[in-house]
């Protein structure tokens, strides 16, 4: 890939150099076009599996993302590689806003299409209900913080594992006592998490995404999970050799199998267990 990229570069320049004013814009376009690209990875399979593990090896940074903590990774996280118009480090968490609770309930991806066929367990009554109980849960949680914080974003220059765990990891279950550097606070309400690197070892710009497991008892993080994978190009499916193949985890690659263009890639985790 970084040699097409580099030769399509190349090619644009020439173009560049011997096409007329009014044909340039377009070569304009085609350059931001290729300027703006990045290989789209993202990682998905059951709760426990690995996947959490599995990226934190891949990317080369030992114990970034939470991967022993129980409670587990709860919402959707993108982990944006050498792209130019990123900060070279640091997140941004963008939460919720009101319509987007209708939206999650309503779908209308291909991939929902798809997950409402193929899922086991998928109910939409029961995904309308779960939505109910995370808002007000983040509610709970947030104070008098939860309405300023609707539709808003957090941004960091620098990001720690801990700073992390406040805003992917689902929590306890009690919301009594809780302070505010806890585990999971603001998870509840976190609609996405974008995490910047500049990785050498990486050749070109790359997103790669964490994703919710998809036994996860909320449907919610399930749909979370599907609405990602209209984003990727690329998928790894993280099985573990301590779980047998569920239900869930047939449909998934019955999913992932009809979308045509795009690749699938099964990793199985633990086998020197």
């Amino acid at each position: 890939q970084r040699k097409e990229l580099d030769f399509l570069r190349d090619t644009l320049n020439t173009l560049d150099g011997v096409v007329d004013r009014k044909m340039r814009q377009n070569v304009d376009g085609l350059r931001q076009r290729l300027d703006d690209w990045a290989a789209r990875v993202a990682v998905i399979g059951q709760v426990k599996a690995g996947k959490s593990t599995f990226l934190n090896a891949f990317i080369h940074q030992h114990d970034f993302l939470p991967s022993d903590v129980n409670p587990w990774t709860s919402v959707v996280t993108n982990i944006r590689v050498n792209l130019p118009q990123d900060p070279p480090s640091g997140a941004r968490f963008e939460f919720f806003a009101e319509d987007d609770w209708e939206e999650i309930i309503n779908g209308g991806s291909k991939i929902r299409e798809l997950t409402e066929q193929l899922l086991p367990g998928f109910d939409t009554e029961l995904l309308r209900k779960q939505s109910e109980e995370m808002r007000e849960r983040a509610h709970r949680r947030l104070g008098r913080h939860y309405h300023t914080l609707l539709g808003n974003y957090h941004e960091y220059e620098f990001l720690s594992p801990d700073l992390l765990k406040r805003y992917v990891c689902a929590g306890p279950g009690s919301d009594a006592g809780l302070e505010r550097e806890a585990l999971g606070r603001y998870a509840a309400l976190t609609k996405v998490a974008n995490v910047y690197m500049r990785l050498p070892e990486f050749q070109v710009p790359t997103i790669i995404t964490d994703t919710p497991g998809v036994n996860d008892p909320f449907l919610v993080r399930d749909e979370f999970t599907c609405r990602s994978l209209d984003n990727s190009d690329v998928f790894v499916v993280v099985l573990s050799a301590h779980q047998p193949l569920t239900d869930v985890d047939i449909a998934l690659i019955r999913i992932l199998a009809k979308q045509e263009s795009k690749d699938v890639l099964i990793f199985v985790n633990r086998i020197d267990e």
